[in-house]
């Protein structure tokens, strides 16, 4: 475990959130745990300080396969990640993948990977969950279900990518070496992770979760990738600004070190961030609870259990336009989500938007579906 003798940033009660939770998984969790960050003085990176009893319930929560994020291509909203992403890899490819060997690093339900396979691509996986079964038998892929190490494979890669899995890696070291060596001179090295920038710059709260170790910005991923050894560093923002797509090549001429210089200006941009967040949450929690007081009803739309676990014994409703997590709950001790249509034979006074950056086309398409658009407002307008 990091030894962390600065934290930043602590929450002493923060949900511990791995998706949506069927009935069965509430008891094998728990609701809430202690969360901080600190800067690493070597990555020169925010990190999620990894105590045991996180550890522990990471574990169970990857045993029963944790899904904080949507799979690729399960909704129309992660078709559209995945189109983001494929595009963004093909383009550092060179738009020309047949032939290439090519290992992605957390391949989930495979939906990625399958479709480089069929532009002729040579794919392998890796996945520890049990996403891993429908990878292999829905695409045909070859998954290795354990941590990556280099005595896996007998061959190098023309690529190795991750989609939403470098923010995970605890052991970022040992993973950059494993890769060095795993990679062909030259070879990509592309990765999509939360682009903490913008959560930060932004204020928000529901980008912190026990899994996400690691909190990258375009600065400092693209210089600890180009310090790993990784030259050429390059990155894209998605249209909303949440995610980042990061890449470098394989240069096996570069001595790797680490960015170290760049720790205080990452300690700063940390402790400014803290201060805004302590300021936040507080005004939402003050609003939301002067609201409930005046006996209106509530409802969170796309999240919002951050701060509905602590608006304790409040009768608040919680929604989401993906069918997936309709009928599951965001936490233990939550109401189910409910999908919006449920909102016609039972209204609520106000519809609190808990995705800022996609306000918009979610209130449009309530809108669109008969919800009074007086009642929906952003979780950004309670503070």
């Amino acid at each position: 475990m990091n030894n962390t003798p600065h934290p930043l940033l602590i929450i002493e009660s923060h949900p511990f959130f791995i998706g949506c939770l069927e009935q069965e998984h509430e008891d094998n969790l728990p609701p809430v745990l202690p969360f901080s960050l600190y800067v690493d003085e070597k990555l020169a990176v925010p990190r999620m300080a990894v105590t045991r009893e996180i550890q522990n319930s990471l574990a169970a929560a990857y045993a029963i396969g944790s899904m904080a994020s949507t799979p690729l291509g399960e909704s129309s909203l992660a078709a559209g990640r995945l189109t983001q992403v494929l595009t963004c890899l093909l383009g550092q490819l060179g738009n020309d993948v047949k032939g290439k060997r090519i290992l992605e690093v957390g391949c989930g339900n495979g939906m990625l990977l399958g479709e480089l396979q069929n532009m002729g691509a040579e794919v392998t996986g890796i996945e520890i969950g049990p996403q891993a079964e429908i990878a292999a038998s829905r695409y045909g892929l070859t998954v290795v279900r354990e941590p990556l190490r280099r005595d896996l494979f007998d061959e190098k890669f023309d690529c190795i990518y991750s989609y939403g899995c470098l923010e995970h890696i605890e052991g970022l070291e040992d993973f950059f070496s494993q890769c060095r060596e795993l990679l062909n001179d030259d070879g990509l090295f592309l990765h999509s992770v939360p682009n903490a920038e913008y959560s930060f710059q932004n204020v928000l709260l529901d980008h912190l979760l026990h899994e996400h170790i690691n909190y990258f910005t375009p600065s400092n991923a693209t210089a600890l990738f180009r310090a790993q050894g990784f030259i050429r560093p390059g990155y894209q923002v998605n249209q909303a600004g949440n995610e980042l797509m990061v890449w470098g090549y394989f240069d096996k001429s570069c001595t790797p070190h680490w960015p170290s210089d760049r720790v205080q200006e990452e300690v700063d941009n940390l402790l400014t961030y803290c201060d805004k967040l302590r300021q936040k949450r507080s005004r939402v929690l003050e609003t939301l609870k002067g609201i409930l007081d005046e006996g209106k009803s509530l409802g969170f739309y796309a999240g919002g259990y951050e701060y509905g676990y602590n608006l304790h014994g409040a009768l608040i409703r919680y929604f989401d336009g993906d069918t997936f997590k309709h009928g599951k709950k965001w936490l233990k001790g939550l109401p189910v989500i409910e999908p919006p249509v449920a909102l016609h034979k039972k209204p609520v006074d106000l519809l609190v938007v808990c995705k800022p950056h996609y306000f918009e086309p979610i209130a449009d398409s309530l809108a669109t579906m008969g919800i009074n658009p007086l009642t929906i407002i952003s979780i950004d307008s309670l503070a």
